[in-house]
């Protein structure tokens, strides 16, 4: 009989045990919620070529001159082909006298204004006409200077596609342009979601085999505005800085392209993450009495550094649990270890 009591007292021990352990609080580690800007990194591979480009006007004219021939290097700024600039500076000089005239007609109404001799609305319109003509002047002194064709770089011209002064139009191309300034380029295929992301000026980090450990700076310089038909990708082009090492075209070429957001968002560790689906999961958030906590759905932005980027915008010194939350749920009571 005392025995039989004894294996009651057990099993009545072994129950009440969850009710005691909840009454004192399930254990847990808590750490802060934090405000970082996202980063993200993609890592792909492509094959290095010499930078090869088309040079041509960004507007349309009749051609005065070609300053350069095929097989001739030719160094950074170096005038290569020019428009007829008759009519560009005849623009020039009519918006600065149209530029002029608007000025003094506002100085003049401005002292009109002082003693009340015109409405306040002619005096808007006037700085309204001056700064049109401002900005007029600026793009007829901006269509002057695209009259003439310069070099982007130390380089080679290859090719030239015309052989007589004929009038052209915007963006037909002149000469095709190597450079030989240390840039090369390389080419790597990008998802539709990275190539939203990494946009143009897209900081590179690039690895060569010949130089282990070695990082070679580069920016993504141009990118295909349709997928592949046959594979969905988008092809972006990277030019590299070759920083006075020796690297032949065909070479395999290792790139990170990196991206950091300007806006911070809240993060927690990936510990702190429970019931993950896709991008979706859930953590817990300690209360401001710390002996209880609740469940917080969420939804994942990115993970990188061993830390989740969540998309609601939770604010930054909250608590969360990152040890112990696996036999948690909503409203639970809760002890700091």
């Amino acid at each position: 009989m005392r025995t039989l009591s004894r294996i009651h007292l057990v099993f009545f021990s072994l129950l009440a045990f969850p009710i005691l352990a909840e009454q004192a609080g399930q254990p847990i580690r808590v750490t802060q919620v934090e405000m970082y800007p996202i980063k993200r990194v993609v890592s792909t591979y492509g094959i290095l070529a010499p930078k090869i480009e088309d040079l041509s006007f960004r507007i349309g004219g009749r051609i005065a001159s070609f300053n350069a021939v095929e097989g001739e290097t030719v160094e950074s700024g170096q005038v290569l082909a020019e428009l007829e600039k008759r009519d560009a500076e005849d623009a020039v000089n009519q918006a600065r006298v149209e530029r002029d005239q608007a000025a003094r007609q506002l100085e003049r109404f401005e002292k009109l204004a002082e003693d009340r001799l015109i409405q306040e609305s002619q005096l808007e319109n006037a700085r309204d006409t001056l700064e049109s003509a401002k900005i007029n002047f600026e793009h007829t002194e901006l269509n002057l200077q695209r009259c003439t064709l310069t070099s982007p770089a130390k380089g080679v011209i290859l090719k030239e596609y015309l052989d007589s002064r004929t009038t052209i139009t915007a963006g037909r191309p002149i000469y095709s342009f190597r450079d030989i300034s240390e840039s090369w380029i390389t080419e790597v295929k990008l998802t539709d979601q990275n190539a939203f992301i990494f946009g143009l000026g897209t900081t590179a980090h690039a690895r060569f085999a010949p130089y282990p450990g070695e990082i070679f700076e580069g920016q993504l310089t141009k990118q295909a505005g349709v997928a592949d038909g046959n594979d969905g990708l988008y092809t972006v082009e990277v030019t590299l800085s070759t920083e006075g090492r020796d690297l032949r075209p065909g070479m395999v070429v290792e790139i990170d392209l990196l991206h950091e957001t300007d806006a911070a968002f809240s993060t927690v560790p990936l510990d702190a993450l429970v019931d993950v689906r896709g991008n979706q999961g859930a953590i817990y958030l300690l209360n401001d009495s710390e002996d209880q906590v609740t469940e917080v759905p969420i939804n994942i932005l990115a993970i990188t550094g061993g830390r989740v980027a969540i998309a609601e915008p939770i604010e930054a010194g909250l608590k969360v649990v990152i040890r112990g939350q696996q036999s948690l749920r909503d409203k639970s009571r809760v002890r700091v270890l």
